[in-house]
């Protein structure tokens, strides 16, 4: 008796913060822009550019008005639960679905993620009717939705730009600076230096300044996946559209770096180096953990330098 009188004693505070103040029940967050209430009149989905297992980092801010405004279907939720490989498989799909077809399902809004995603919408959706809204903090993808831009839409969109690659500099890249040059196709490496390739397809976003017609070489510093033991688990990779590399990672397990040479004559104001990736296989698939991503390479760093 007198250890359940203790523990209650101990649990009473946490109790009545639950129970009687309900402190575990944020204020909701009022999205007040009309723009949001168009979205359940005129789409079947609400969804993210990039699905987590458990989509926390927005949900807190949209929870309100999902849940009171006639949102059909989203994959923005807190679950206990959430198959990885459907969620991979989700991110892959709208990264092919972009690439390829230079649209957006007409069925769904987005909320674009982070401005590296922006950044590559922006580019490949460019002479689509898309429309983009910053609205309460975010950024939103409409299709169908163009003739409804603002004139503040339209400047704010203006300013969203690939960051500039400076000369003999080199980058070191991390997932938690997705802003800046990394589109679709990127995943953490556990808070470690360096992003894993995830999916079939990764893109690289950046602008190169004052080049004075100089030819470049550009020197990726990577490690290879080496959970996939597939004989094709091949890379090729493109700037600008253009096969630049193909190298097969199985036979090549221990690369560290790989050179691209880039002429000046192929240099545009922005620049997409796209990596495409066959035979991918992931942890889950080699049973070596229950990460579903479906990764290739590793990539550390980066130089552009003159040749």
């Amino acid at each position: 008796m007198t250890i359940l009188l203790i523990q209650f004693l101990d649990l009473s505070p946490g109790l009545k913060n639950y129970f009687l103040y309900k402190k575990h029940i944020g204020e909701p967050k009022i999205l007040t822009e009309s723009l949001w209430k168009e979205i359940p009149k005129n789409f079947e989905k609400l969804r993210t550019t990039y699905l987590f297992n458990n989509y926390g980092p927005i949900f807190l801010s949209l929870d309100y008005f999902i849940g009171t405004h006639g949102i059909q279907k989203t994959d923005i939720v807190l679950s206990a639960s959430l198959p990885r490989s459907k969620a991979a498989l989700a991110r892959y799909g709208l990264a092919k679905k972009i690439y390829y077809e230079k649209k957006l399902p007409a069925d769904t809004a987005y909320i674009v993620d982070n401005l590296g995603h922006l950044k590559q919408i922006k580019y490949y959706l460019k002479n689509t009717d898309t429309g983009f809204f910053l609205r309460d903090d975010f950024w939103l993808a409409l299709p169908g939705k163009k003739h409804k831009m603002s004139i503040n839409d339209l400047r704010e969109l203006e300013k969203i730009t690939f960051n500039n690659f400076e000369i003999n500099k080199n980058y070191e890249l991390n997932f938690s600076e997705k802003n800046k040059y990394l589109g679709f196709g990127w995943s953490h490496n556990f808070s470690n230096t360096g992003v894993w390739s995830e999916g079939n397809l990764s893109f690289l976003l950046f602008s190169l300044d004052n080049l004075n017609k100089n030819d470049l070489k550009l020197t990726l510093n990577i490690e290879t996946f080496k959970g996939n033991n597939n004989k094709n688990f091949n890379l090729e990779i493109y700037f600008n559209d253009k096969l630049k590399n193909s190298i097969n990672l199985n036979k090549n397990r221990n690369i560290k770096n790989i050179y691209i040479d880039l002429d000046y004559n192929e240099i545009d104001k922005e620049n997409i180096i796209i990596f495409k990736f066959n035979n991918l296989k992931s942890p889950l698939d080699t049973f070596s953990s229950p990460d579903a991503r479906k990764l290739g390479i590793l990539l550390k760093s980066l130089k552009i330098t003159k040749k």
